[in-house]
């Protein structure tokens, strides 16, 4: 299972705290940006990123999808 969103700047900011992300492009001009999800991950998002709008999905897209 995978936690995507779309904020750059909260993506950016999981990382520094050591959560890696695969990046998946739509159309060109959107960027997902795709974690693992891990209970690690669920409460830093609780707690700290309440306001991310974000989406859990089972599929990861490699190569963008149109």
């Amino acid at each position: 299972m995978f936690i995507k969103i779309l904020d750059r700047e909260a993506a950016l900011e999981l990382e520094r705290r050591g959560f890696i992300f695969t990046k998946e492009n739509f159309n060109k001009n959107l960027v997902i940006y795709a974690f693992e999800k891990t209970p690690e991950l669920d409460a830093v998002l609780s707690e700290k990123f309440s306001a991310v709008e974000k989406i859990e999905e089972d599929t990861l897209r490699f190569g963008g999808c149109v």
